[in-house]
């Protein structure tokens, strides 16, 4: 059901708000192809490359797709994406030294650390 939904949709925007509905002219192109029994390269030639030319069936030329527009509007809608945010580190530029408040002969080995992995004693 959603994907129906969703085929109608886009149908409707496309064949209102783009050119695309150009396309269903082409049984139009198909039958004046056959009434001028020309060859499909001559036709498009003297149709599509000679610009408008005014002969006996122009009202019917102007019947082809894409010899006019439709004069629709295309009304978008642009999504507003926020821009990526952006981290800056700071690099200090001088270093300092920093008093160490660690008091070196604690980390001495002491003779009482073997005595941790003891029993407990009872007194």
């Amino acid at each position: 059901m959603r994907k129906a939904i969703t085929i109608l949709f886009l149908s409707i925007y496309l064949l209102s708000a783009t050119e695309i509905s150009q396309l269903l002219k082409l049984p139009k192109l198909i039958e004046h192809v056959k009434a001028h029994q020309l060859s499909l390269w001559d036709f498009f030639c003297i149709h599509y490359g000679q610009g408008n030319v005014i002969d006996a069936d122009y009202n019917e030329d102007m019947k082809l797709p894409f010899k006019t527009e439709n004069n629709t509007v295309a009304l978008t809608s642009s999504a507003y994406y926020p821009l990526l945010s952006t981290v800056s580190i700071i690099v200090p530029t001088e270093f300092t030294e920093k008093n160490s408040y660690v008091v070196m002969e604690q980390f001495i080995q002491s003779r009482y650390l073997s005595n941790i992995w003891q029993p407990p004693k009872a007194c």
